[in-house]
């Protein structure tokens, strides 16, 4: 939301947690590898009017992107908030999208789906540590299509 009014700069646990003073140069060199905060600016564009719900459907390519790369072992990056009472997208949910959005129809369905998309990423993250390649397949298919459904519930309280 920041960047779309015009803030190039932001500090916070949207972007990082606190880190003792040794670890943000490494920090920094992985985050300027990561392009997903220049990414949001082209996704406020595509999403809609709605700065709040870009900030959510971001927020959650975002875990997406982080489960990922956390699961591939990418340098510097450890796997999301898997506790999906503790991750940016529930505080979303509980505070302003339910003051904005919680009478809308659709807006009950989105807990279902974000409860399913938590549970699969446990399985997930179990499935590859046991390296049962078959059910990481299976898994990873079906956290894709889970979170379609999330972000098309999400995009859907814009009207």
């Amino acid at each position: 939301m920041l960047y779309q009014i015009g803030c190039h700069y932001a500090q916070g646990f949207g972007i990082a947690e606190p880190m003792p003073a040794d670890q943000v140069p490494p920090w920094v060199e992985a985050w300027r590898g990561n392009h997903a905060w220049h990414d949001l600016a082209a996704a406020a564009k595509t999403e809609t009017l709605n700065y709040d719900l870009n900030v959510a459907i971001f927020s959650l390519q975002l875990w997406l992107q982080r489960l990922w790369a956390g699961l591939r072992g990418g340098k510097g990056l450890a796997l999301p908030i898997l506790d999906e009472h503790q991750c940016q997208f529930c505080h979303w949910y509980c505070g302003i999208g339910k003051a904005r959005y919680g009478h809308k129809p659709k807006f009950g369905s989105i807990q279902g789906r974000h409860h399913r998309l938590h549970a699969l990423a446990v399985e997930l993250v179990d499935h590859t540590s046991a390296g049962r390649v078959h059910e990481v397949r299976t898994r990873s298919a079906e956290i894709k299509g889970v979170a379609t459904e999330l972000i098309g519930l999400v995009r859907a309280l814009a009207d």
